[in-house]
């Protein structure tokens, strides 16, 4: 079962990232963020509303999750990114699955969903691609 959130439309601010920064810098000095764009018709481009929003976002939106991401790969109607301590978040369309949050019910999610089923195996990915 995918972690589920008390609100799906915003991103979990709860998540403890490791520091980048040398001994001696505080943790919450900055955050990674992205810039995402394009048609988010179905969430995937994490701006956290209501999804089916019918005119592309013509203009970058600079999203922060407050977790350090190393990679990101967008497919056609979802993202996934990984995170510095090797989680993998996805958002967008999960109508076949492609989120990896093993719930049929959840068919779209516009923040980030943790990649739960991971965590058990220790997996720590490396890199992420999506499909169209």
């Amino acid at each position: 079962m995918p972690e589920k959130y008390e609100e799906r439309s915003k991103p979990d601010r709860s998540y403890d990232a490791p520091s980048p920064f040398p001994e001696g810098k505080p943790k919450d000095t900055g955050y990674t963020e992205f810039f995402s764009w394009g048609s988010d018709s179905m969430g995937q481009l994490g701006h956290g509303g209501e999804v089916g929003e019918p005119r592309p976002v013509a203009v970058p939106k600079s999203l922060s999750f407050e977790v350090y991401i190393t990679q990101i790969a967008c497919g056609n109607a979802h993202s996934m990114f990984i995170s510095r301590d090797g989680h993998l978040f996805g958002f967008g369309s999960n109508n076949e699955g492609q989120l990896g949050i093993n719930d049929p019910q959840m068919r779209v999610s516009s923040a980030p969903l943790l990649v739960a089923d991971l965590l058990p195996m220790q997996a720590q990915p490396v890199q992420v691609a999506c499909g169209g």
